[in-house]
């Protein structure tokens, strides 16, 4: 069973080793979350929960969840909601009704994904008894520079022709939407490897673990030497240049064992029920 630790226990560890620099404060812990993530992805770590949202547009912008790691699907809900009782406290946060419309049965030329603004509505449950039901909601294409934030299931990247008039970009932590001010957005999408505290994860492993340190360490020591912040650093960037390489060969052959592979089979089986759930039906010619 593949096992977890915190970013903040990593940099412990990265620090005990670094204490003459961590007893300067010349360590930042925040300046390393995006090497650690970048690492995360080179395992192909596919175990992140899915989300589902409705984010207020405001001036065109919506600012993106804080754990939001990648885009399956988002469309435009801007229609006034009616609002009904839902029948109990098991209800699901979220719905989608699958509608029956023509569009279904249709692709374009160059066989994306068809769908219109009827082809789901929304529901979001609120509270124990209230429902808010979305009746229209509009597909919207993506930016080029935007497909790097998509999972590989992500339903967007197939709305690509010219009869999708609203255009999402997606940047670091804000989204603009292009031709809708003001409104709601449904928005399904992968989180961030983080615990119920919203702190970065990691696989805790001793064929791993040295990856994750030497990418932090060596990173670290290029910023002092590109800053001049610490003498004499080359030889020891030297040396953790070669510590990286060899640590994550051995990560690399870590993904090919038993226990690390079911973990990506099960990363495998939730992406193959987001394309059953969604996606499956408009291939269906």
């Amino acid at each position: 069973m593949i096992k977890y630790r915190t970013f903040s226990q990593l940099m412990a560890s990265v620090s005990s080793d670094m204490d003459v620099y961590a007893d300067n404060t010349m360590i930042d812990d925040s300046k390393f979350i995006k090497v650690v993530r970048k690492v995360n992805a080179d395992l192909s770590i596919k175990i992140n929960k899915e989300k589902e949202v409705i984010l207020d547009i405001v001036n065109h912008k919506v600012t993106l969840p804080d754990d939001f790691m990648y885009l399956q699907l988002a469309m435009l809900c801007y229609s006034q909601p009616a609002t009904h009782l839902s029948k109990g406290v098991d209800a699901p946060k979220f719905s989608l009704d699958e509608i029956g419309c023509e569009c279904r049965n249709t692709c374009g030329p160059d066989d994306t994904v068809s769908i219109c603004d009827k082809c789901y509505h929304v529901n979001q449950h609120v509270g124990y008894d209230l429902t808010v039901h979305y009746d229209t909601n509009v597909p919207v294409k993506l930016t080029q520079k935007s497909l790097k934030y998509c999972s590989d299931s992500c339903m967007n990247m197939h709305f690509q022709s010219d009869k999708y008039k609203y255009t999402l970009d997606i940047d670091d932590n804000v989204m603009t939407l292009d031709g809708i001010k003001n409104g709601k957005l449904y928005l399904n999408y992968t989180t961030d490897m983080v615990n119920e505290d919203g702190e970065l994860l990691i696989v805790d492993h001793p064929l791993v673990n040295d990856y994750y340190e030497y990418a932090v360490k060596t990173k670290m020591l290029e910023n002092f030497l590109f800053n001049d912040k610490a003498p004499n650093i080359q030889q020891k960037l030297q040396i953790a240049n070669e510590r990286l390489k060899q640590s994550r060969v051995e990560a690399m052959n870590f993904t090919f064992m038993p226990e690390y592979t079911d973990v990506l089979n099960y990363g495998n089986a939730k992406k193959s029920n987001f394309y059953n759930k969604y996606i499956k039906i408009f291939n269906n010619i």
